[in-house]
């Protein structure tokens, strides 16, 4: 029987070794990025929303950073720094103020138990931290579940989770007070870093309102390190009077908030046995473990609104569907009872679950288009106002988690200069330049140049191709340097000047005519996409190997865990659970 557990276990760690061979995109001018691999299953060119698309990265085995990307899927900015490698970052958004001005913001931190502690970074167009906002109390750090930067206030939205004492005798606690994670959230002026309003759910959420128990996916509630998460809060916006919309996952229900004294005034979904005053019934639909609800519209009155959110439909104890979903519904008060109907949903490209995460961008400026991304299934979908899906990305490192992606404008100015590497196998073979500018929007060609002395020998002209562009020498260069230029032929930056690289006699022979490192610089793409692939054999060393990134051990220990608990849980945990019987259970 022993014997029987260790293979099991080793079986289990074996494949989750194999499974964290990481698949992300490097280049030879900056070899210490390793970008996401974006896969294009849908796309119709002409119907896209055009502009960036922004996401941040967790999980997986690649480099956890925020990231921008062109419309081609090439790789415009790696946010990686090395110093921080082992945080993640979450809620990587683009921002516009009325002035012009851009910004940029990210939560960097820690996921501990399916919250975040750690900070909000802001960034300006040339990618410099302006703003670190961490929590103005000790006993608690910010949480990534909400940034949102109000450009017409110039305050931040923000979320936090701290732990405070409180009876669970309703699930069977009763030899001391239990602890719960609680829900907050700020907004905070960015000028004065003072608080403008807060709210925590405790003071206006009655515990009977959740739907999951005290478990290990949740939380046990017997001490302040291991807290019952009854709410989670996932998203905060904004009404046009000033009025809060939350969502609370593990209630099921959207809460709108006001903003003069916190209470509730209305509830959408969840229990109405203790809240018939303030609850909203759902007409022909359903949702459950909700993420990312937001006003989109809403009638001079107040009568008639729209929202959107993500109907995950699986919060990790039960789930309502065999599928997730992203909606679109309205909420009337136009008869003197408020009812809520469904307008429009939109589907992953295959029917998957997504137990967590996942954001909409509705009604994108230029397209009328609607963005959806659908966090633990690491994919992302772009439908017409009529719901085609014109759009179609899935990252090819599965394990990746991607909360939030979007698309917006930006144009970016590093304040860093160009990179390039240059390489010859021999003395009698051409020579490669090869250049990138990390971050950097407006470069629309590269003049490459031969350095000798003080004497610049220019070589020609070569168009920028996504995210590093190459140029080949029919002769021998020493030294080089490379000038980026913008449309009109002006100057925007310049690189050092560089040494040419090249391997020692007797390991010319085994290098390729491109590089001589075994470093995968360009992963093959699956199948269906090969013929279409630009890959030139030539140009890569032989028989070349993945580079390896130090977060195997990361994929290895929750397979470790979730195999112990889910070979031994039921027999060791105490508390149970039971839901009503719309729920089908995961053993069904």
């Amino acid at each position: 029987m022993r014997s029987a557990i260790l293979l099991e276990l080793l079986s289990s760690c074996l494949v989750g070794i194999v499974v964290a061979i990481p698949r992300g995109q490097t280049y030879h001018s900056r070899p210490d990025i390793l970008a996401p691999i974006l896969h294009n299953r849908v796309a119709s060119h002409d119907a896209v929303e055009p502009g960036y698309i922004f996401f941040s990265v967790w999980g997986g085995v690649g480099q956890w950073a925020p990231y921008i990307y062109d419309s081609d899927l090439n790789l415009v900015w790696s946010g990686y720094d090395p110093a921080f490698s082992a945080l993640g970052h979450f809620n990587f958004q683009a921002h516009h103020y009325a002035n012009g001005t851009q910004l940029l913001s990210v939560f960097r931190g820690m996921s501990v138990g399916g919250r975040g502690r750690g900070s909000v970074l802001l960034l300006d167009d040339s990618y410099t931290i302006t703003h670190n906002i961490r929590s103005s109390n000790p006993a608690f750090a910010l949480d990534f579940h909400e940034v949102s930067i109000r450009a017409e206030s110039n305050t931040a939205i923000i979320t936090a989770y701290p732990t405070r004492r409180m009876d669970l005798s309703l699930f069977d606690v009763t030899e001391s007070m239990g602890w719960v994670l609680d829900s907050m959230f700020q907004e905070i002026d960015l000028n004065s870093g003072s608080v403008v309003f807060e709210w925590t759910a405790s003071d206006h959420i009655p515990l009977e309102e959740t739907t999951i128990s005290p478990a290990l996916k949740h939380g046990g509630g017997l001490s302040s390190h291991f807290p019952f998460d009854y709410c989670h809060v996932n998203s905060v916006d904004k009404f046009a009077n000033g009025d809060y919309l939350i969502s609370s996952r593990h209630t099921n229900t959207i809460y709108r908030i006001s903003h003069v004294d916190g209470s509730i005034l209305w509830r959408l979904n969840g229990d109405n046995s203790s809240t018939a005053e303030t609850y909203i019934p759902l007409q022909d639909y359903n949702f459950a473990a909700q993420h990312d609800a937001r006003v989109r519209r809403e009638s001079a009155d107040g009568n008639e609104i729209e929202l959107t959110l993500v109907d995950n439909a699986d919060n990790g104890q039960y789930y309502t569907q065999d599928y997730s979903s992203a909606l679109r519904v309205a909420i009337s008060f136009a008869s003197g009872r408020a009812t809520s109907r469904l307008l429009q949903t939109w589907l992953p490209f295959e029917d998957g679950q997504a137990e967590h995460q996942g954001t909409v961008q509705y009604d994108m400026p230029v397209t009328g288009n609607t963005l959806v991304s659908w966090g633990e299934i690491a994919e992302f979908s772009e439908f017409s106002p009529s719901g085609k899906r014109v759009l179609d990305v899935a990252f090819a490192d599965e394990l990746l988690h991607v909360y939030r992606v979007m698309k917006a404008s930006w144009i970016g100015r590093p304040k860093t200069k160009p990179d390039l590497y240059m390489y010859a196998r021999s003395r009698d073979e051409k020579t490669q330049f090869y250049m990138s500018w990390n971050g950097a929007t407006e470069v629309k060609e590269w003049r490459c140049f031969a350095i000798e002395g003080d004497v610049r020998a220019n070589l020609g002209v070569v168009k920028r191709e996504g995210f590093e562009t190459h140029f080949e020498w029919d002769g021998e260069v020493d030294r080089g340097m490379v000038e980026a230029l913008d449309g009109d032929g002006h100057v925007l930056g310049t690189s050092e000047v560089v040494d040419l690289t090249m391997p020692p006699t007797h390991m010319a022979a085994k290098c390729g005519v491109a590089d001589c490192s075994l470093q995968v610089l360009q992963v093959p793409k699956p199948e269906e996409e090969k013929e279409e692939a630009t890959m030139v054999p030539d140009l890569l060393v032989e028989e070349p190997l993945r580079a390896w990134n130090m977060h195997v051990l990361q994929l290895v220990w929750p397979l470790l865990v979730g195999w112990l608990f889910g070979r031994f849980g039921h027999q060791v945990w105490p508390f149970s659970y039971q839901h009503s019987a719309i729920v089908r259970r995961r053993s069904d």
